[in-house]
């Protein structure tokens, strides 16, 4: 009895050992040399610049850019208030720009294992764990290191699937999905309707279906619009339908048939969304584990409890409705199924452990998990060197950062002419450079602009192509003279 007490706490040290070292390490890849990275344009700069300027205009309701009303980037603004919130907490930098998208991935792994461990037992929270950290997409654009709404929304999409997995223990697990859709939406807008379709197709697959209830119907109809319905009316009192309008016609018209980029026109539709796994070894090896374990339990006629077939039913479709939905519609942004990234640990975990049910092939299946763990260690260690191996390359944004002074260049306009086709519009992780450093109000129309404006300003130009503006120019303070590009005027 006593030898069996002692090898259960070793058991139990092992595990929190574990444990700790994968926490310790995806935490790492996560917030690691997190602010190193240059802005992205587009996505993440526009992102960056909303969340800045609500704070400047102390106007949490609508989004701005360059001080105008924003109908490019038509979200709903919960992400706009996490990065303000994280500028706030940790200034103005690119490490508060993207701590949400981190804090949100972290959180939702945790999520999911916590899951895996009630549901499984604790050595399935290390299994997770292995398998977000070996996955290098979840430290690529639109996710985890990135500066937008997408891993934030993926935290929304997790939890709301997690409530509608929850429902065989009871019904009113699905409210949860109802208030985690309505943060969701308020997140990414109109995209959140997977998460509704998704968990209906979960709740009729296991028959939870038949539970509902007009009262319940009517509780998920009101956690769903908790807190969309107050923005709604709020956002319409400002400026009418505009917003609501940019949303259908872009959001949801304009992307019919668009392609993210160039380069996967030519990918079938069909194909499209399988890129996000083939471009994952982690995710390659646990589609890998999922068919073994499948064949496994055909062959041994091993049949799963009630509550792992329910949980391998609603896996599986959290992965392939967003596939299926954003196939059928033609649209081909691959950040728009990383929710089934999310859903693959759940669906591994469960058959993996289904198959080792299975006493007579308990060998076999152990066997198969040692060569996966090899490569999740080998794909981790890959992403470990990325993280490490960063460095900021972005020239521009250096300059800025190191030229601007918030103190100093507070309220001061600046304007910018590029080399390339003498572009006198600032680029947007420019922008958010500028503002985020220096405080400076960007405005558009490089020399000629600067010439005319009335007040205190400030121009960057380059050396290159701008020789005879630089020569127009000389009478004007130089205030920075940096061989490698830029030459900032001051008057």
């Amino acid at each position: 009895m006593q030898q069996d007490r002692r090898f259960i706490n070793r058991n139990k040290t092992l595990w929190a050992a574990c444990t700790a070292v994968l926490l310790l390490l995806f935490c790492f890849l996560l917030f690691g040399r997190l602010g190193e990275v240059h802005i992205a344009d587009y996505d993440e700069a526009r992102h960056g610049v909303s969340a800045y300027e609500m704070i400047r205009n102390n106007d949490y309701l609508v989004n701005t850019y360059q001080g105008e009303l924003d109908y490019w980037n038509l979200k709903p603004p919960m992400s706009f208030w996490l990065i303000s919130l994280a500028y706030r907490l940790f200034g103005y930098n690119a490490f508060a720009l993207r701590f949400f998208s981190a804090l949100a991935t972290l959180l939702s792994a945790c999520a999911i294992a916590l899951w895996a461990w009630r549901e499984n037992g604790r050595w399935a929270v290390p299994f997770v764990l292995m398998i977000f950290i070996a996955n290098n997409v979840v430290y690529g654009l639109h996710f985890a290191r990135y500066g937008d709404a997408d891993s934030q929304y993926q935290f929304f999409f997790t939890i709301a699937m997690l409530g509608a997995l929850l429902c065989y223990r009871n019904i009113r697990w699905i409210y949860i999905s109802g208030l985690f859709f309505s943060f969701a939406f308020l997140t990414k807008g109109l995209h959140a309707v997977t998460i509704p379709i998704t968990c209906f197709l979960i709740l009729l697959a296991n028959g939870y279906i038949k539970q509902m209830r007009l009262k319940h119907y009517l509780l998920v109809l009101a956690s769903g619009l908790i807190v969309i319905v107050p923005w709604a009316a709020a956002r319409y009192l400002r400026d009418g339908v505009a917003f609501f309008s940019g949303m259908l016609s872009t959001d949801v018209a304009g992307r019919i048939g668009a392609v993210a980029d160039p380069i996967d026109a030519d990918i079938p539709t069909f194909l499209y969304y399988f890129t996000p796994f083939t471009r994952s070894p982690a995710m390659l090896i646990c589609v890998a584990l999922c068919l073994i374990s499948l064949f496994t339990l055909i062959v041994t006629r091993h049949r799963l409890s009630a509550a792992r077939r329910h949980a391998a039913i609603g896996s599986l479709l959290w992965v392939v409705v967003p596939i299926v939905f954003y196939t059928l519609a033609n649209v081909k942004f691959r950040w728009y199924v990383y929710s089934c990234l999310m859903g693959m640990p759940v669906l591994t975990v469960t058959l993996v452990y289904g198959a080792l049910e299975a006493v007579s092939v308990r060998k076999l299946m152990v066997a198969c998990l040692s060569f996966a763990f090899a490569g999740f260690a080998f794909s981790a260690y890959m992403n470990i060197q990325n993280v490490l191996s960063t460095t900021f390359d972005q020239t521009i944004q250096g300059f800025l950062k190191e030229d601007l002074d918030r103190y100093l260049d507070e309220g001061i306009h600046a304007y910018i002419q590029y080399s390339e086709n003498q572009q006198t519009t600032w680029m947007q992780g420019s922008v958010l450079t500028a503002e985020m450093y220096g405080d400076v109000i960007c405005l558009n129309g490089g020399v000629e602009g600067y010439l005319s404006d009335e007040e205190s300003a400030i121009l960057y130009i380059s050396k290159n192509n701008n020789i005879s503006e630089i020569t127009q120019l000389q009478q004007d303070e130089i205030v920075r003279n940096e061989n490698y590009y830029l030459i900032v005027f001051e008057k």
